[in-house]
C-alpha cells in the first residue's frame, strides 16, 4: 500500500544535468508531498530558474557540465538569495565532499538515495535553515554596516579572523592581506603610543576601551579612526573574540594636525 504524503510548503528546484535522473527526482519530491519550481541541467539556468520561481530549497548535482559547476553555481546562488542547497553526489572522495561543505550546503546525498534519506535531508535542511536566520541577518549587518569590523581571536597575537567590506574600503587592503594580521598593521609614524597600548590592554584583559588614533592606508595616505573595542563572549561567558568597531573621522578631526 503506498504511503500518502501530506502537502508540504517547502518549493525545490533540481539542478541535475541528466535529464533522467532529473524528472525521476522531481517525481519523487512531488510524489512526497513537495513541490518542484523546475529542473534546470547548467548553472546558467538553474541561476535563471532560481531568480524567476523563488524555492526555498535547492537540490544541486555538483558535477554538472558546462562553464560553472554544481559547488560555483551554488557559491552563485546563496548570493543572490537566501537559500538553503543540498548536493547530490554520485561520488564518496573526501574531495567532493570537502567541496560541498565550502559552499556552506545544508547537505548532501549520495546517489542513489531512498526515500527515508530524502525526507530526512529536506526536513533538516529546512528546519536548520530557519534556526540560522538570526545568524545569517547578523552577518548581513556586519557586512553592510556603514563603519569598519574588524574581529580578532582572543589569543596572544590577537590576529584577525575577519573583516566586513567597509574595513576593506577605509584600509584599501582586501580581506585576503586583512586576515591572519595583527590589528597593528595599520600604525605608522604619528600613531599615538598611547592608543596603541590602550587598546591591547583592551585585548589582552577581553575588556573595553575607545580611543581616537592615527592610522594609514595601504597606500600610504593618513587617517584619523575612531575604535571601539569589546569582547565577545559565548553562552558560558567566555570571550573567545574581541570585536574592533572602526569608523573614519578624519572630517570631525581636520582641525588636528596629522601628526598630533
Amino acid at each position: 500500500m503506498a504511503v500518502s504524503y501530506p502537502r508540504s510548503d517547502t518549493r525545490i528546484l533540481v539542478v541535475e544535468d541528466e535529464a533522467i535522473v532529473a524528472r525521476d527526482l522531481a517525481h519523487r519530491l512531488e510524489d512526497l508531498g513537495y513541490e518542484v519550481t523546475g529542473t534546470a541541467a547548467s548553472g546558467a539556468e538553474a541561476l535563471a530558474l532560481a531568480q524567476s520561481t523563488r524555492p526555498n530549497l535547492v537540490f544541486m548535482d555538483i558535477t554538472i557540465q558546462g562553464p560553472i559547476d554544481g559547488v560555483e553555481t551554488a557559491h552563485r546562488l546563496v548570493s543572490r538569495m537566501d537559500v538553503p542547497i543540498i548536493f547530490l553526489t554520485a561520488h564518496t572522495d573526501t574531495g567532493t565532499i570537502q567541496s560541498a561543505k565550502r559552499a556552506r550546503s545544508y547537505g548532501y546525498l549520495i546517489k542513489p538515495f531512498d526515500e527515508r534519506e530524502l525526507v530526512s535531508t529536506i526536513e533538516m535542511a529546512v528546519s536548520r535553515h530557519r534556526s540560522d536566520l538570526p545568524a545569517r541577518l547578523l552577518q548581513q549587518a556586519i557586512a553592510s554596516a556603514g563603519i569598519g569590523v574588524v574581529m580578532t581571536a582572543a589569543e596572544a597575537e590577537h590576529r584577525i579572523t575577519m573583516c566586513n567590506p567597509r574595513f576593506e574600503l577605509m584600509s584599501g587592503y582586501p580581506s585576503a592581506e586583512i586576515v591572519g594580521r595583527s590589528p597593528w598593521f595599520l600604525g605608522g609614524d604619528g600613531t599615538s603610543p598611547v592608543a596603541c597600548d590602550e587598546v591591547k590592554r583592551a585585548l589582552d584583559e577581553k575588556g573595553e576601551c575607545r580611543v581616537d588614533c592615527l592610522l594609514f592606508r595601504k597606500d600610504g595616505a593618513p587617517f584619523w579612526a575612531d575604535v571601539v573595542v569589546s569582547a565577545v563572549r559565548d553562552s558560558s561567558g567566555e570571550a573567545t573574540h574581541s570585536l574592533l568597531c572602526i569608523t573614519d573621522v578624519s572630517a570631525r578631526k581636520s582641525g588636528t594636525a596629522l601628526g598630533g
